[in-house]
């Protein structure tokens, strides 16, 4: 019987692996379903609390996060996923199917440093993938705006590694 707490340690780690966040790409086709389309935004119905059958409807901007992770304090991407991901992005953007919209390329950091300084990265990062597209990709640079927003929206805990790792991060976000 000393193999039972094993076997149900066993059981319970992949229980709990099976909620881990998905790992895997945003491919071509779903940037292009998820930012295409007559509008740049879309309504998302919500239900209220109070009266019955009460709906609340939100407009707000298309976007897809697309994990395009950068090491510690550069502009430098991280892994060979980060630079597979930006394939599947410059592929959709230069798509026939995304040549009318323009887009945010948002660049996001970690809360290591000062907040002028992440503010400052997360401009260069957001930079950097625009001009990995334009030159790569041939995506005109009318159709592409960097933005930077530092620290401001974390996605993770910055109190770990793990969680610093996912705040440098992309978010592509549909303008027009």
């Amino acid at each position: 019987m000393k193999t039972l707490p094993l076997v149900i340690t066993i059981l319970l780690m992949s229980y709990a692996s099976s909620f881990a966040e998905d790992d895997s790409l945003v491919t071509a086709d779903e940037l292009i379903n998820k930012l295409g389309g007559e509008s740049a935004v879309e309504e998302v119905k919500i239900r209220t609390r109070g009266i019955r059958g009460s709906r609340k409807i939100i407009v707000k901007p298309k976007e897809v996060t697309i994990k395009i992770n950068f090491k510690y304090d550069s502009t430098e991407l991280a892994d060979q996923r980060s630079h597979l991901q930006l394939a599947e992005a410059g592929k959709a953007l230069s798509s026939g199917a995304l040549a009318h919209i323009k887009v945010e390329i948002a660049g996001h950091t970690d809360s290591t440093g000062s907040s002028q300084y992440n503010l400052s990265l997360s401009q260069k990062r957001a930079e950097k993938i625009k001009n990995d597209l334009r030159t790569f990709y041939n995506i005109s640079s009318s159709k592409l705006e960097s933005r930077g927003y530092g620290e401001d929206y974390p996605v993770a805990s910055n109190y770990d590694a793990e969680g610093r790792a996912e705040n440098r991060r992309v978010v592509i976000k549909r303008l027009e």
